[in-house]
């Protein structure tokens, strides 16, 4: 949804401003305070989309511990950083893995009701544009990173959009498929 609106340039672009070539904070939780924290900055971004990062890495921190920031780096890039107290005994470093998953329309959500009502604003993937992003991703990840899901899947009663009739293992699949066809792995164009 940030690439469709125009919203992505204008962070990038709040980004690139960062004359000290320091990171700049997106937004970050910790499970040691319990609390969430969102960068002014960032304030004009869609109320649903700071409801998604917010639950994201509220999610996160719960599942894993630890503190989560999602950090711009001087040049625009967007990146997950985790550290842990050393005496953090739960913090589950392993289970860190990535976790993605493609837009869902979710009846009774306040995403559905802007959807209503403003359906241009939201781009649906296919299963076959959801699968190059996927790849164009991968290509551009750390290669130690562990990928641990690509899609989810709500309630057939829920879902209001996609319904691809795909399975989880399928979708796997025609990614594994897709990137032999491409030549593609993880890393290929990360920056070390």
């Amino acid at each position: 949804m940030l690439y469709e609106t125009g919203l992505f340039a204008k962070l990038e672009e709040s980004t690139k401003r960062n004359t000290m070539e320091q990171n700049v904070v997106l937004c970050g939780a910790n499970s040691y305070d319990q609390k969430y924290y969102l960068n002014q900055e960032f304030s004009a971004l869609p109320d649903a989309v700071k409801q998604e990062l917010q639950i994201m890495c509220v999610w996160f921190t719960e599942d894993i511990g630890g503190i989560l920031t999602l950090e711009f780096e001087p040049d625009g890039t967007l990146i997950m950083k985790t550290t842990a107290d050393d005496m953090d005994y739960y913090y589950d470093d392993i289970g860190a893995g990535l976790k993605l998953h493609q837009l869902q329309l979710i009846k009774g959500t306040r995403m559905a009701s802007e959807y209503v009502k403003e359906p241009e604003a939201f781009h649906l993937y296919t299963a076959d544009e959801y699968v190059d992003l996927v790849i164009d991703y991968i290509e551009h990840l750390r290669p130690d990173i562990v990928l641990e899901r690509f899609v989810s899947q709500s309630p057939k009663e829920l879902l209001i959009a996609p319904d691809w009739g795909l399975k989880n293992y399928e979708f796997t699949d025609k990614v594994k498929k897709r990137m032999r066809e491409k030549d593609a792995w993880q890393g290929k164009y990360y920056k070390y």
